[in-house]
Parts: C-alpha cells; sequence; structure tokens
C-alpha cells in the first residue's frame, strides 16, 4: 500500500484499523519504514536493510521475540537488534554502538539491544531491525511509513486472494 506523498503513507493507524476490520482472517497488520544503507564497524562496511516496526505489532508477523538469541526487543529511539551475522563479523555485544550510513542522510550511531537468528541466511546477513521512530529518523522523514504488512490465520492461507480484495476495496 503506497500514498502519493512521495509513496509514502501519512495515515497508517487509519490503514491498519480499516485493513484489520476488513475480513476477520487478518490476525496483524504492522506499519513499516525500510531504510537501505551500511553498517560500519571498525573501519569495515558491510550492507544493512534496516526495518523500523512497531516492534510489538510486527512481532506477531515475524516472531522476532522467539528469534532473539541474546538480549531484548528494541523499545527506544536509536536501539537495534542486527542479525547473528552482524555479531560474529564485527564481534558485537549487547551494549555496543554500531554506525549506520544512509546515502544522502548521513550517520548515526545505535545500540544495539539484541541479536536474532531467523535460520535464513539472507535475512541473517543484511537485516536489522529497530523501532519505527529510528528509522523515520534515520531517513529524516516524518510520521510515514514505506509500507504496511499483514498476515491472515493459518486457516485462511488459501483465502488469501479473497482477503487482498477486500482489503483493497476496505481502503
Amino acid at each position: 500500500i503506497t500514498r502519493e506523498d512521495e509513496g509514502y503513507i501519512s495515515d497508517y493507524d487509519t490503514l491498519i484499523a480499516s485493513i484489520l476490520d476488513s475480513d476477520s482472517n487478518i490476525r496483524v497488520a504492522a506499519a513499516n519504514f525500510n531504510v537501505a544503507g551500511s553498517l560500519e564497524q571498525n573501519s569495515e562496511t558491510l550492507p544493512v536493510l534496516v526495518r523500523g516496526f512497531n516492534v510489538s505489532d510486527a512481532d506477531g508477523i515475524y516472531k522476532f521475540e522467539d528469534k532473539l538469541t541474546e538480549g531484548r526487543l528494541p523499545n527506544a529511539l536509536n536501539e537495534i537488534i542486527l542479525g547473528n551475522f552482524f555479531q560474529t563479523e564485527f564481534n558485537l555485544s549487547v551494549g555496543d554502538t554500531i554506525t549506520i550510513q544512509v546515502p544522502l542522510k548521513g550517520n548515526t550511531t545505535l545500540t544495539v539491544v539484541g541479536f536474532f537468528d531467523f535460520e535464513v541466511k539472507a535475512i541473517n546477513e543484511l537485516w536489522a531491525v529497530s523501532t519505527l521512530e529510528t528509522t523515520q529518523t534515520l531517513f529524516q522523514v516524518g510520521d510515514v511509513v514505506s509500507s504496511i504488512e499483514s498476515q491472515v490465520n493459518e486457516s485462511a492461507y488459501f483465502e488469501a486472494d479473497t482477503i487482498s480484495l477486500k482489503v483493497q476495496e476496505a481502503i
């Protein structure tokens, strides 16, 4: 779902309510703002996709709490959890600080509050998860999101196309 405000969604709380009301099989919807950048530590730089969420909502989709291998979920500005790849690659510990470089926006120092393992190499080597406010600040935007993700009840997986049409009509 995108809007004309540079592709960003500004009225995301209203849209989430409409999405959840459109079909009882939608069990969770979460606003997201993604920021592509680089993680810099000890003069080494690796690509990173910082995914900003209301973490408690997104936990209903991604089960971040279950995937934590150390630490806790981010709950404040400038806190982040990283895939276990970054922990090993940069010899990081909970409480360390890292620098995220965002092209044309600048560098921001974030505090590592945990590490996760999705058991998917591509995710562990690319994703970093933070609060929605943190990613909005990294990209220097206001209270907007880049997407809204949702998930249906397991019993409705094969009805996803029909449910998607209901969502489109509702929003």
